[in-house]
């Protein structure tokens, strides 16, 4: 039996749209949809536009692992990251990027320490030139409109898993926060380092989830 996981034949797949310096002028062949967010080509393949940096993982029938990243004081680690380079540029102490972009005034998403041992899960703007990072636009929650951020500790994790939503937990293993729907299944993880959205689709590109409703 194959251990690995991370292999596009084996159903998980990452792309990472960089941002072009110079305008697209044309698209020689394909049939694109313009979302709100990014562009979309054959085979549900990202196509990078202007100004469009986006980070993309997909999970399909027959995958047999998660991936899980973890908070450390040596920066976030992923166990079962995409084959391809998440682009984690160094942060601080005090922000940890899970996922980032080596460009200045791209949003993070990572864990942001607001007290000794205690974090929010967040997503920032970031600058990697100077490791200085903005206010956080968007933080895991409680339940409620009012609800105030969910701390986690060293070595909390925030999973992807095979049944389509998001988990963060603490370092004893308990559940503090979820997203998704559990009667949808969520077949992608999209993070837009452009505008800082974080969103999950269903198996036909439907938004099920997004950050920017929280």
């Amino acid at each position: 039996m194959r251990k690995y996981c991370a292999v596009e034949h084996l159903g998980l797949w990452v792309h990472i749209a960089w941002a072009l310096l110079l305008e697209v002028s044309s698209v020689t062949s394909g049939v694109y949809h313009q979302g709100p967010h990014h562009m979309r080509g054959f085979n549900n393949t990202f196509v990078p536009g202007k100004h469009s940096t986006t980070f993309s993982m997909a999970l399909q029938r027959g995958i047999p692992c998660e991936m899980v990243c973890t908070n450390s004081a040596d920066g976030v680690s992923c166990k079962n990251a995409p084959p391809y380079h998440m682009n984690r540029v160094n942060g601080s102490d005090h922000h940890r990027n899970i996922i980032s972009h080596n460009r200045d005034h791209s949003y993070a998403l990572g864990f942001v320490q607001f007290a000794r041992g205690s974090f929010f899960l967040s997503i920032y703007d970031f600058s990697p030139s100077s490791g200085v990072a903005g206010s956080s636009i968007w933080t895991a929650r409680g339940p409620g409109h009012f609800a105030h951020g969910v701390v986690v500790d060293e070595f909390a994790t925030l999973s992807f898993l095979r049944k389509g939503i998001l988990e963060l937990r603490n370092s004893l293993g308990t559940l503090v926060w979820t997203a998704g729907n559990p009667k949808v299944l969520a077949k992608n993880l999209e993070f837009n380092l452009d505008d800082g959205n974080l969103i999950l689709y269903d198996a036909n590109n439907n938004v099920i989830w997004q950050s920017f409703d929280f």
